[in-house]
């Protein structure tokens, strides 16, 4: 899922993707799958909406893996652990996924940190 040229049109240059072979950019599109992720239904009513996100971030905080400080930090949290859900299914602990700029940018947009 790697790429080095947007096909979506919603993303940028990621600054928190740490992966070697991405160089900082990862696009949702794929031959199987050519419309914008963050278009996508399931998207902007589960991962973009605070009600949505306030009963997630309740069946997931049994867990323990909960971030403290301003309200916008568990919103991002949420969304992020729910998009994964939805997309790659439960990993595991310690498995991790690159996420696409795309869903880091309407994110980050939708819950912005005051500092």
């Amino acid at each position: 899922m790697a790429a080095t040229i947007c096909k979506c049109g919603r993303c940028t240059v990621n600054v928190e993707c740490t992966c070697d072979d991405c160089n900082g950019f990862l696009c949702c599109h794929t031959d199987e799958n050519p419309t914008c992720v963050t278009g996508k239904d399931f998207f902007v009513h589960e991962c973009l909406k605070a009600s949505a996100l306030d009963q997630l971030h309740a069946k997931y905080e049994t867990d323990g893996l909960q971030p403290g400080g301003h309200p916008n930090e568990q919103y991002r949290y949420t969304a992020y652990r729910h998009y994964v859900r939805e997309v790659h299914g439960i990993l595991g602990q310690g498995n991790r996924v690159d996420l696409p700029t795309c869903v880091y940018r309407a994110i980050h947009a939708k819950f912005p940190l005051p500092y």
